[in-house]
């Protein structure tokens, strides 16, 4: 195991040996294309030189011309019409100015319809972003209310208790949005900037929603929110890792944010995240299980990222899938209890052993300083040892 800034102390990078797995079949094939698009920002000003508020989006020409358009190598094919914009929050600038906020939420939805009645032609799936909170939940209220409406169209199939976060599928993806971040309070989540950022338990929300619509498939997830993951300064690292201990036992392909930009091809913890700001996102999943994802900005192509998914842990070909299981504990200078959890195994028995040491060796056991069977584990029981060696 390695050391890392998290308040545990240590980050999963054990490698799970695995005798007698045998080979799964192969993977079934899906075809998804949509948009990822935030930071928006009606009512916000260019600059000290131009005072006038925005109004109407720039990009909606961009968004409804592109299907048709050629992507760029090393993609093939034309961009298909996609199934549904996800915007990433920040619609509006002035979320906490009672005078600002409804002139500015009625231009969004003049452009961004929920169902293509406004300018945009495609369904539109949008969370939260820092700009447009108030402790009035103005915004909010307004997405609960197009949340009803995207119900009626089976646009959505799953929303809080709140009826502000919701989920749904797209060809055995699931997407689950949890708005501003995925925290339950402000307070320890989101200090700096007070209860006006108060993410309205939009954890428990995503906890229930993957337990009850995903469960031990392995089939994929999309999370939607609009703080980057990266982004200490707005929720905290306390956060993050309940966070990843919320969202360990999934097959998490993509988190969707905004905030701060930062283009398609980032990963955190392992888990690949794309951010918008003010450019569009174009994501494909191909009938070869891939994930695509590439920006466009007004006629030009951004970096793309190209990955291998699955969309069920059956038909994956892996042998086995671990985790974190309840992280490490009865950490000391030279010592620490290490956990883990099989989540997915192609055929038991599964014998385990943990490596460490102040090297990653990656998958070569004898690339590691250390190593320790833990026998054969069942799928779904947390299992522990107590690892030496290491150094302050």
């Amino acid at each position: 195991m390695k050391t890392s800034p998290t308040p545990l102390g240590f980050r999963s990078c054990a490698t799970a040996v695995l005798f007698g797995i045998a080979a799964a079949s192969a993977a079934a094939a899906a075809d998804l294309t949509y948009f990822g698009f935030s930071d928006i920002h009606y009512g916000a000003v260019s600059g000290p030189k131009d005072d006038t508020p925005k109004v109407r989006c720039s990009m909606i020409e961009e968004i409804n011309s592109l299907p048709g358009t050629l992507y760029p190598a090393p993609f093939t094919g034309a961009v298909a019409v996609p199934r549904g914009i996800v915007m990433q929050g920040d619609l509006i600038n002035d979320g906490a100015v009672a005078e600002k906020y409804p002139t500015q939420w009625a231009n969004y939805i003049a452009d961004f319809g929920v169902n293509g009645e406004g300018r945009c032609k495609f369904p539109v799936f949008e969370a939260i972003g820092n700009h447009d909170v108030n402790e009035n939940l103005y915004v909010f209220n307004k997405i609960k209310e197009r949340n009803q409406t995207r119900l009626k169209l089976g646009h959505i199939s799953h929303v809080s208790p709140n009826g502000y976060h919701y989920s749904w599928d797209w060809d055995g993806v699931h997407f689950v949005n949890v708005n501003l971040f995925p925290g339950n309070v402000w307070h320890g989540e989101a200090d700096a900037y007070g209860a006006g950022h108060n993410p309205l338990f939009a954890r428990d929300f995503l906890v229930d929603d993957l337990r009850r619509n995903v469960g031990d498939s392995g089939r994929p997830v999309v999370i939607v929110q609009h703080f980057r993951p990266i982004d200490e300064n707005w929720w905290t690292y306390a956060a993050a890792d309940k966070f990843q201990q919320a969202i360990q036992d999934y097959n998490v392909i993509l988190i969707m944010c905004g905030h701060q930009g930062g283009g398609v091809n980032n990963v955190w913890r392992g888990i690949n995240w794309a951010s918008s700001n003010g450019e569009l996102d174009v994501f494909r999943i191909s009938p070869d299980n891939q994930l695509l994802a590439i920006s466009r900005s007004p006629k030009a192509w951004g970096p793309p990222l190209q990955k291998k998914i699955f969309l069920s842990y059956a038909t994956s070909g892996l042998p086995a899938v671990i985790n974190n299981g309840e992280w490490a504990s009865n950490i000391s200078a030279d010592r620490a209890t290490l956990s883990g959890k099989i989540v997915y195994e192609a055929k038991a028995p599964s014998e385990v052993t943990i490596y460490w040491g102040s090297a990653d060796g990656g998958t070569a056991a004898g690339a590691w300083q250390n190593s320790k069977s833990v026998a054969v584990q069942k799928a779904g029981a947390v299992f522990s040892t107590e690892v030496t060696g290491l150094k302050p």
